[in-house]
């Protein structure tokens, strides 16, 4: 792997990190599957433990050089959420909107990857069933194979994701994949059709399945028609699953048999920090913080800015020559004491009588 210390990229460019440790896995996976099948571990194997090293200082490089550009999955902000239901973009009253509601809740409830297996999909790939409590939901009725999941690994989990109706709410997923389902082309065995611009009243979908390249860019679509204020990606649904969950309490392994991660550690890049709303407050509470202290040192070193000002414009203290202060004890009375701003004669000051009334 000693390519991978010099930038080769076809921009010529430094490679990124998620590049390097992506090459490295590759490299991995081609090492280790049919037909060399060599029982090699490039990431913790002694023997690579040079190249092991070249990575991780390119990667500092990369860091102090301030070229680390790595962006995580980005979930889904509370308010883009809420935006993507009052936009309309999700109304089951056109076939457009009502697919767009059934990829959304599909991805969401199912914690799918990105584009992977969409096209694959059929009327048949979920079935609907009853639990203990009579609640109806939707579950695959297969193992799909994915990244993760690929059938030959015998510590895979099976996974039983169920997506829950919602009695009463109009945004329930189960109401509204029974109304997708209904109005699918019986022609066409595709879960994702096209969406037909002149629909029928019992047809609302052509018999052409939707191509790969179209539902990737499905979030993007989406995102575009309801004015989100991010870039999202069909992936970032997967990273709103993950996060959505860690935020409400659910426990990691709870979570991973959602994701289909098989370790904690992936699961951690798919769990984003605080919640925009969060980040307003803790920006809000450091502003505070700040314009307490500024407000607080102006009170305390004010005034005596001021009186270091006032002394230093006056030559003698005019009190010094006031000897009737002297020796004194004053027991009550009210005096008012006039100090002009003036040159002094030379001569002691004689102060005009004072009277007093005592108690």
């Amino acid at each position: 792997m000693l390519f991978l210390s010099k930038p080769a990229n076809k921009k010529r460019t430094d490679y990124s990190k998620s590049a390097l440790v992506g090459i490295r896995a590759a490299i991995s996976r081609h090492l280790t599957s049919p037909p060399y099948n060599r029982n090699v571990n490039l990431m913790k194997d002694n023997a690579f433990m040079t190249s092991n090293h070249v990575i991780t200082g390119m990667i500092k490089t990369l860091k102090r050089a301030g070229k680390d550009v790595t962006v995580h999955k980005k979930p889904v902000a509370e308010g883009d959420i809420q935006r993507l239901y009052s936009s309309g973009v999700f109304n089951t009253d056109s076939p457009a909107t009502l697919q767009n509601k059934v990829f959304w809740d599909l991805m969401l409830n199912f914690g799918r990857r990105g584009q992977e297996g969409l096209n694959s999909l059929t009327k048949s790939s979920f079935g609907k069933f009853k639990d203990d409590r009579d609640h109806t939901y939707y579950k695959m009725t297969y193992n799909e194979a994915n990244k993760t999941h690929h059938g030959v690994d015998s510590h895979e989990n099976r996974q039983e994701v169920r997506m829950y109706e919602k009695s009463g709410d109009e945004n329930c997923p189960v109401a509204s994949f029974d109304f997708y389902v209904s109005k699918l082309s019986p022609k066409c065995n595709a879960l994702f059709q096209q969406p037909l611009l002149y629909p029928k009243p019992n047809c609302w979908y052509a018999n052409q399945a939707m191509g790969k390249n179209k539902l990737s860019q499905m979030m993007p679509r989406i995102l575009n028609e309801a004015g989100l204020s991010y870039r999202y990606t069909n992936h970032c649904i997967k990273a709103t699953v993950g996060t959505g969950l860690k935020r409400a309490g659910v426990d990691d392994l709870t979570i991973m048999s959602v994701t289909g991660h098989r370790n904690i550690k992936s699961l951690e890049s798919y769990v984003a920090g605080p919640s925009d709303a969060q980040r307003r407050a803790l920006s809000s509470t450091l502003q505070g913080v700040a314009t307490a202290s500024n407000s607080n040192e102006s009170v305390s070193k004010g005034p005596s800015c001021q009186v270091s000002n006032h002394v230093s414009t006056i030559s003698r203290n005019p009190l010094s020559d006031m000897s009737i202060f002297t020796n004194a004890t004053i027991t009550g009375g009210t005096f008012t004491i006039n100090l002009v701003s003036k040159d002094l004669p030379d001569s002691p000051v004689r102060p005009p009588p004072l009277t007093s009334s005592t108690d």
